[in-house]
């Protein structure tokens, strides 16, 4: 019995171990696309590429590129501290940090932020976190990530210093996936879950 016992585990690791062996030749390759550990750039393909537009520090009107690039149907990727000092101008912006399909309670959908802003009389922009094809398919203006800008492909790298350059503090701190300016001024950071307490 022992025998028998020793040998079922013996297959049961050599299995284990030939699975998750398949399961990274397949992410490595790209057959499988896993989103939220590295830029999501890499997944994307050759035409989709083409549509997406850096600024590399190079933005001096953020309201006049992002029609331009919303119009050719692309995305334009901006660092932190561009975007805030494009914000300076102003009167009141709401910043919404997103990621495309996620399905959480704490994702609102990018029209029911556009009509708190205007509610509140700020000017929506939406950042998405990281770029993913269903991306190129939304009818709203779209930023996202430089990730380029920060020296990493990593997620989590690229998206807490974006988050610092945007505001001083990275969600380690204080976590918020919304920034409200007035004329370049910091006035609050919350989340979704905020708007409705």
């Amino acid at each position: 019995m022992h025998r028998v016992t020793k040998r079922i585990i013996i297959y049961a690791t050599a299995g284990v171990i030939a699975l998750l062996a398949t399961v990274v030749c397949l992410c490595l390759t790209g057959y499988i696309r896993v989103y939220g550990i590295r830029s999501g750039y890499a997944y994307l393909s050759h035409e989709e590429r083409a549509r997406i537009v850096f600024s590399r520090n190079q933005l001096r009107d953020l309201d006049k590129t992002l029609d331009r690039v919303h119009r050719e149907k692309k995305i334009l990727c901006v660092n932190g501290a561009e975007l805030r000092a494009a914000l300076a101008s102003k009167p009141k912006a709401l910043v919404y940090l997103f990621t495309d399909g996620c399905t959480s309670s704490g994702c609102l959908p990018l029209s029911s932020i556009g009509a708190y802003a205007h509610k509140i009389g700020a000017e929506p922009y939406y950042v998405a976190i990281d770029l993913t094809p269903g991306l190129l398919k939304r009818t709203e203006p779209i930023l996202s990530i430089d990730y380029t800008h920060y020296g990493t492909k990593w997620h989590d790298s690229f998206y807490e210093a974006f988050a610092k350059d945007l505001t001083g503090h990275t969600t380690d701190e204080k976590y918020f996936n919304l920034v409200l300016f007035e004329k370049g001024r910091i006035v609050n950071t919350f989340t979704t879950k905020e708007l409705f307490q």
